[in-house]
């Protein structure tokens, strides 16, 4: 629940953001990967980018670029089309929950403790978000 109220946040005000809230499901961590490349993809040009994910089966669908989950596969052909328009690559291992405060921070409702370990993140205008990529997240495969 935690993930939901994060992203709600984030995307308070977007149209969209109800239906990326309703994708959220155990391979939720894939959304933020996805949304990175869409956003910072262009500085990462020439470059293999490692994304360090603490959800198993997520580092597994990145490293396999497979699911069977068609909302997952979905992500993964539009971080295949972002690693494809912004030529980088991507690698991604498992570290453990424990090791991955900001993240564990933010999946908890810890706001105050990740902008603490974060203080650069706390502009609000650090990552807008556009909604064209919000419609793409939340489109479902066909």
């Amino acid at each position: 629940m935690g993930m939901r109220r994060v992203l709600a946040t984030l995307l308070a005000g977007c149209k969209v953001a109800a239906a990326v809230a309703e994708v959220l499901y155990p391979g939720q961590e894939l959304i933020p990967v996805v949304m990175a490349a869409a956003l910072w993809g262009q500085y990462w040009r020439g470059k293999l980018v490692q994304f360090r994910v603490d959800n198993m089966a997520v580092v597994n669908i990145l490293k396999g670029l497979y699911s069977r989950d068609n909302h997952l596969m979905h992500l993964v052909r539009l971080l295949v089309f972002f690693t494809s328009r912004y030529d980088f690559w991507f690698g991604a291992i498992h570290i453990k929950g424990a090791h991955n405060t900001l993240a564990d921070a933010l999946s908890r409702d810890n706001i105050p403790l990740f902008f603490s370990q974060a203080p650069a993140s706390a502009n609000p205008n650090s990552a807008a978000v556009p909604e064209a990529l919000l419609v793409l997240l939340a489109l479902e495969a066909s």
